[in-house]
Formats: C-alpha cells, structure tokens, sequence
C-alpha cells in the first residue's frame, strides 16, 4: 500500500489537494515558485516553509515527495548560466536547507540529507554525507 510510506496521515493524505501558487507569492504555508505553472505535483507532495521552487523549466514532483524547510530547488542557475528540468521521483525526501540544481533527477527512495547541494543525479543508494557537494 503507498499510502504506507507517506510520512502523513491517511486523513491528510485524503484531504490533500495540489497547491495553488501564484508566481512570486508566498504561499499558505511559507514556500514560493516561480511560474508554479511549470510545476507538475504527484499526490501528497509536501513542501517545507520557507523553500523556493524556480520553476522556468519543468520541475516534476512524484507521488509523496518531501522537501523539507529552507530548500532551492533551480531549474536555472544564474552563477554559471545552466539551465534545465528537475525531476523528484515518488518517495524520494530532501533534508532541510538542501539545493537542487538543473538538469538533476532524484530517484524513487532517495534521501538526500539536509544541506547537500545536489549537482547530479541521485538514482541509487549512494551514502551522500550532510553538508556536501553531490
């Protein structure tokens, strides 16, 4: 049963609806996207406060994605000019103050721990360390 790895409950988890953001503007809950309609939500998706998604590119959620407090996730990266589409696959949970750069896919299960920033795909069991470049 999926509903077994969700971190919530199964009243929230039905209760669940996708987020309604508005480019640039805080939402209910403290995070903000840029042109959240680039945003593809699986169901259960939860976005800790105070984290922004870029989304000029597509950035696709899977099913039960977390993402804890005060992380980026960049489809753009103005530092050095890349630019691409991010894809979380379902079950897979961000640490807090974690930043994901474009063009990078994080595979179904994976943890990434807090403050990792995350410069390539994660697809197996790595042992990534907190406070690291991936």
């Amino acid at each position: 049963d999926e509903s077994m790895k969700a971190v919530h409950s199964a009243e929230w988890l039905r209760n669940w609806k996708p987020p309604k953001a508005k480019h640039a503007v805080l939402t209910q809950w403290n995070w903000c996207a840029y042109h959240p309609e680039n945003i593809e939500w699986g169901k259960g998706v939860d976005i800790g406060m105070f984290s922004f998604l870029n989304a000029k590119h597509k950035i696709s959620l899977g099913d039960y994605v977390q993402v804890g407090p005060h992380c980026d996730i960049l489809t753009e990266n103005s530092i050095n000019g890349t630019e691409g589409s991010i894809t979380i696959m379902r079950y897979a949970t961000l640490g807090m103050h974690c930043s994901v750069l474009p063009g990078v896919t994080i595979g179904e299960d994976m943890h990434v721990p807090a403050y990792v920033l995350v410069t390539r795909d994660v697809l197996s069991d790595h042992d990534i360390k907190p406070f690291t470049k991936w």
